[in-house]
């Protein structure tokens, strides 16, 4: 499991969901939660360590796959990824189907 570095910024622990793939993260009810606003913020290394053993087992219940911290910032209440990979992550595909060219038809 991924730790990042020591730079004194929050960390959460997410990972995907076995079953549906999506990204969850663990929260405090002792859960998997595909919303970051209900992530278990871990500002110190006993919160760290309490939830890389939560992932660990949740991997090995086959709840969950590769599990890994985040650094994240809090504002107006609620976690933000600082890395932009971890931003998409969260907010779901960055192509929306809106966006999407129209098929062309060949010109002979």
């Amino acid at each position: 499991m991924k730790q990042t570095s020591k730079s004194g910024h929050i960390k959460i622990l997410t990972a995907n969901d076995l079953r549906s793939g999506g990204v969850v993260f663990a929260s405090d009810d002792n859960s998997w939660s595909p919303y970051i606003s209900q992530a278990q913020l871990a500002s110190d290394s006993t919160m760290m360590e309490a939830l890389t053993i939560r992932g660990e087992q949740a991997v090995n219940s086959q709840l969950v796959v590769e599990p890994a911290f985040i650094e994240v910032v809090v504002e107006n209440g609620l976690p933000r990824p600082l890395r932009f990979r971890e931003q998409l992550r969260v907010n779901g595909p960055s192509v929306q189907t809106t966006f999407l060219k129209p098929a062309y038809d060949e010109v002979a």
